[in-house]
């Protein structure tokens, strides 16, 4: 994907992916702009960037977020919009609105991928697996929300749409792609082995599974998706098939293994292991030498990423988002998505 040269509006500064995609758009010769609706947002501490805006919500002021999107667009004359957290979905419902190209897939597909329910029907419909799904408990069945993220096994709100899924047994992988019109430009494929509270990965190590990426590839033929993709998906000790257990149509760690190499027009080139220091620590007392083993043959996710003190820049958006927590009465990590998160919303 050639994006030398261009002037790049990279939307959800806050998110760790963020900062790992605009680092390889720089080294890629691709000017970058950044914006999010928090000023405390990581992205804007990265060196090279050409400015940091501030938006308002588009969860909660949708109409003047996409207004100042715009203004941006305008001011800077962006070439294209890339969005990296859950405001994907928000720019994608506005998309008509928009004065440049958005690097995402079109609003009814995402919305169809985003419900946990939903999407086995898209599955199913290029061949694919997917759990069955069930509205009652039983025997090996997962509860879950329509709408979640960040959830481990059994982590869900009965207060909130839900369902139950079969639950299935066996090795899980991460998957993350980038799309552009129903062709997978690069895939990397992760083991989930090592995890923060049964959810985001911390150790993002790239495994050769083409039986995975194909099936992923399958589903992005099928929907002629555009942007960028994460699935986890169950390898089943008992059958040995792919089941594609939780679909994100957003971007997810896995990109932080994109070379710059790949922005500029070239074949993807892994970069070696990456790792999550502050996340990483925990596992250490659950199974030390092979944390130990990990450490060593992983560099830090914020290894050649131009910020100073990355430790401290956590630590103070942490504190952040706990006081956002404390005044909205949501818990850390829905604080850390509160103004940004889709669930539904005029689907």
């Amino acid at each position: 994907m050639d994006l030398r040269g261009k002037r790049v509006l990279v939307t959800g500064a806050r998110s760790p992916i963020a900062l790992a995609l605009m680092q390889e758009f720089i080294n890629a010769g691709v000017l970058v702009w950044t914006t999010d609706s928090v000023d405390f947002a990581l992205g804007k501490s990265l060196k090279g960037i050409q400015a940091f805006t501030l938006t308002a919500s588009c969860r909660y002021d949708n109409q003047t977020y996409l207004d100042q999107i715009n203004q941006q667009l305008d001011d800077f004359k962006i070439d294209l919009i890339v969005p990296t957290n859950e405001e994907t979905f928000w720019l994608s419902r506005g998309r008509d609105q928009l004065k440049a190209p958005l690097f995402a897939a079109d609003f009814a597909t995402m919305a169809q991928l985003h419900h946990k329910e939903h999407y086995a029907q898209v599955l199913q419909d290029a061949g694919l697996l997917a759990p069955h799904a069930y509205n009652e408990p039983g025997p090996d069945r997962i509860l879950k929300n329509d709408y979640s993220r960040f959830t481990s096994v059994g982590d869900a709100n009965l207060d909130q749409p839900h369902f139950y899924q079969e639950k299935i047994t066996g090795k899980e992988w991460c998957l993350s792609l980038v799309a552009e019109k129903g062709q997978v430009l690069g895939a990397v494929v992760y083991d989930k082995a090592f995890n923060f509270q049964g959810s985001s990965s911390v150790l993002i190590k790239n495994h050769h599974r083409p039986d995975i990426v194909n099936a992923a590839t399958r589903l992005i033929e099928h929907t002629n998706y555009t942007g960028f993709f994460g699935a986890d998906i169950m390898e089943s000790a008992k059958t040995g098939g792919l089941y594609f257990i939780d679909i994100n149509p957003r971007a997810t760690s896995g990109l932080v293994l994109f070379n710059a190499d790949f922005w500029d027009g070239q074949p993807l080139r892994v970069k070696t292991p990456r790792r999550t220091d502050l996340a990483l620590v925990p596992d250490f007392f659950r199974h030390p030498l092979m944390t130990w083993q990990a450490w060593r043959e992983s560099k830090s996710f914020f290894s050649d990423i131009g910020v100073s003190w990355p430790t401290w820049l956590q630590i103070d958006q942490v504190w952040h988002w706990y006081r956002y927590g404390k005044q909205h009465h949501v818990n850390l990590r829905q604080a850390s998505v509160d103004d940004i998160a889709w669930d539904g919303e005029f689907n």
